[in-house]
């Protein structure tokens, strides 16, 4: 086991012993378990998933941000993370027409690097919460 914080600017989002995280790294996908090596990775949007025992596993869609490990303390900053049964599909899908339409007609009004940032999230949150709207 190794201690776990999630930390957004508005919250701690989870404090706690873990036995593996997987998390979307900017190079690929990356698993921590206990005693891995130390390291500081930079994140994507995408799924990451905690695992506290074979019954507890959380998961949840991360906007991106940096992941520090070392001497199994794990620190995730992220702009935001929440439980992926917490995604509003139809939010999300607002939020990526929004940052489409101001990509397409005002490119030269628009800071287009942070809106194509927010495209992203909103596509990841629409592609992670996806599959419970069909449940």
């Amino acid at each position: 086991m190794f201690h776990l914080s999630i930390i957004t600017p508005e919250r701690i989002v989870f404090e706690g012993e873990v036995k593996s995280l997987t998390a979307p790294a900017a190079t690929g996908y990356i698993e921590i378990l206990t005693n891995h090596s130390p390291f500081i990775a930079l994140l994507q949007p995408g799924k990451m998933t905690i695992t506290a025992s074979p019954k507890e596993r959380l998961d949840m869609a991360v906007s991106g941000g940096f992941l520090e490990f070392s001497r199994n303390v794990a620190l995730l900053l992220a702009d935001a993370v929440e439980l992926i049964s917490d995604i509003d599909f139809e939010r999300a899908q607002q939020a990526f027409d929004r940052a489409q339409e101001l990509i397409r007609h005002s490119p030269h009004k628009t800071d287009v690097t942070r809106t194509i940032e927010a495209l992203h999230r909103a596509k990841n949150r629409m592609h992670l919460s996806r599959p419970l709207i069909n449940k």
